[in-house]
């Protein structure tokens, strides 16, 4: 490979829950702002915990009851919910109180201990409650919140308490619980970000119009061949002549299809090297939504209405890939990827076999990888064994890369202000995870479906053996898988 590929895909970070010597199930109220989670009334089974200590902590840690025995396969039971004022708005600020009663022995726990809502109307507490031996156990704890001059309600009826309670009391609970309240007071309006969804009109992502050339050396900008220059936009504003250059061309290649050999001529700026397996045969034939760069086409676009690239793939230059042993591609579905659970990794769609510029490679030889999966136009993931990613967008991920570790960690549990008011920390809805790192230097690694990769050089570098199947400096062995 003699130049550097844009980045194909973006990170994803990761999030973590755990508990103490047993099964950790986590579970958020309903906020008043429109977001919901997915709680319900808990049922009753098993007896009191055995408790007679307690580590008490504010809403963005745990209450964990603790024994002087083994938990013998403890349960983390998390109690939440929100406080909504008779105006519809979360009410921030209110002091929720959870109280304990006794335990099988009849010794006292060491409850009550209070936390306040946040700016959601959101509290939670978690409670560590002892296993029975099977890896189960129960708790027994009152909800109630106070503030002065405020009467409260319960919001749905819950464990038995009925609607227009003052409190909550739960008797024996051994899964997450949620407790609503509404109040008589109004609560404060909290502004929330709402996904817009696709956008709509001409493509303008940072892209400019797709290649039509098959001059094998386009270079943006020279007379002399048919390469289009990019729209002023497709690159950042301010770079130098250089760097400016640089951009332009990487986007250039980033449209390269490639062919076995060389001698095959199937797109813009055609190139050698693809296979022995792969997804496709240009960056671009999968970043193409709203526009070049992009994530998976699709014919439901409003802006490129264009049906799966991958389908004509299949047979192109006398391929002889089936598209019946691979049901989950179709002409209007998105392109894809698939991984294997076996081994959690990219198993290919196509071989070369059969190709005209690839002479000798049969399927007996090289047959598609994907087909092994047994997936039926019934059972697409093959009974769970198998599963499929598309592309995400590239846009903008030179300036993620370009974010220090230093702010990257500082933000990892960051709180949010809008307007004066500050936001929930992540850690205070129940929501930790840490940084990837490499195993190499101990940098913030930050590209790719598990952020494995910590440049865009080594991610495409990846992603061009991968999903092109093309060795390059980076990656210089063929795959077979």
């Amino acid at each position: 490979m003699n130049e550097i590929r844009v980045i194909r895909r973006a990170h994803k970070k990761h999030a973590k829950f755990a508990a103490h010597a047993g099964l950790a199930v986590v579970l958020t109220g309903v906020v008043a702002a429109g977001c919901s989670g997915a709680g319900e009334p808990s049922g009753s089974m098993g007896g009191p915990p055995e408790s007679t200590n307690a580590l008490v902590a504010s809403t963005s840690e745990a209450v964990t009851a603790q024994t002087s025995t083994p938990t013998n396969g403890a349960l983390a039971i998390l109690v939440s919910g929100t406080i909504t004022g008779n105006n519809g708005n979360p009410l921030p600020g209110v002091t929720v109180m959870l109280g304990g009663q006794v335990g099988p022995q009849g010794e006292p726990t060491s409850l009550p201990t209070t936390t306040t809502t946040n700016t959601l109307g959101y509290y939670s507490f978690a409670v560590n409650a002892p296993g029975n031996g099977a890896g189960g156990g129960t708790v027994t704890v009152s909800i109630q919140p106070t503030q002065q001059g405020t009467i409260f309600s319960l919001a749905e009826a819950v464990d038995g308490n009925n609607v227009g309670a003052t409190n909550a009391n739960l008797a024996n609970i051994s899964t997450n619980t949620t407790v609503n309240f509404n109040a008589n007071v109004p609560g404060t309006a909290v502004t929330v970000a709402v996904d817009p969804g696709v956008r709509t009109g001409a493509p303008g992502a940072g892209a400019f119009p797709a290649l039509t050339t098959t001059n094998p050396t386009c270079v943006p900008g020279q007379s002399g061949n048919d390469c289009p220059l990019p729209n002023a936009s497709a690159c950042i504003s301010g770079l130098s002549a250089a760097n400016l250059a640089f951009c332009l061309n990487a986007l250039v290649r980033f449209q390269e299809v490639d062919s076995v050999s060389g001698t095959d001529t199937d797109g813009p700026n055609g190139g050698a090297g693809l296979g022995p397996t792969f997804n496709g045969n240009s960056c671009a034939q999968c970043h193409a939504q709203p526009s070049v760069l992009g994530s998976s086409p699709g014919l439901a676009s409003p802006q490129r209405p264009v049906g799966n690239p991958q389908v004509a793939l299949a047979s192109l230059d006398g391929a002889t890939n089936s598209l019946s042993t691979i049901p989950f591609i179709t002409l209007a579905g998105p392109t894809r990827e698939v991984r294997f659970a076996s081994d959690s990794g990219v198993h290919n769609i196509f071989s070369i076999a059969g190709r005209n510029d690839a002479p000798g490679c049969t399927a007996a030889i090289e047959p598609q990888p994907a087909a092994a999966a047994g997936a039926t136009p019934t059972n697409l993931t093959a009974g769970g064994t198998i599963s499929f990613r598309i592309p995400t967008p590239t846009f903008g991920l030179g300036l993620v890369e370009n974010v220090t570790d230093n702010a990257l960690r500082a933000n990892l549990d960051a709180t949010p202000t809008l307007g004066g008011t500050t936001g929930p920390t992540a850690a205070s809805l129940g929501i930790t995870g840490s940084l990837q790192t490499s195993g190499n230097d101990g940098t913030v690694t930050r590209f790719g479906w598990k952020a494995q990769n910590k440049s865009l050089l080594i991610f495409s570098g990846e992603a061009y053996n991968v999903e092109m199947g093309v060795s390059n400096e980076n990656f210089q062995n063929e795959r077979t898988v």
